[in-house]
């Protein structure tokens, strides 16, 4: 459940959704600034699925075609 709070509170700033900040704003009443504090900067708690595809990143030259490949 841990990995789930956590990755709820990183990302939902992050999508800008309402009800996602919503339910962002719950889990720091009910778990406590501390466990927000760390969610938001140890990466090594959240999903790693998540994680990995939420932060835009520019690929490096010559990344497209080899994937296109």
């Amino acid at each position: 459940m841990h990995q789930t709070f956590s990755t709820i509170i990183h990302v939902a700033p992050k999508l800008g959704v309402d009800e996602l900040l919503v339910v962002r704003n719950n889990l720091v009443a009910l778990l406590g600034k501390d466990f927000e504090y760390n969610a938001d900067n140890n990466r090594f708690n959240l999903n790693p699925i998540v994680d990995e595809k939420i932060d835009f990143r520019k690929p490096e030259d010559g990344e497209i075609i080899f994937r296109l490949r």
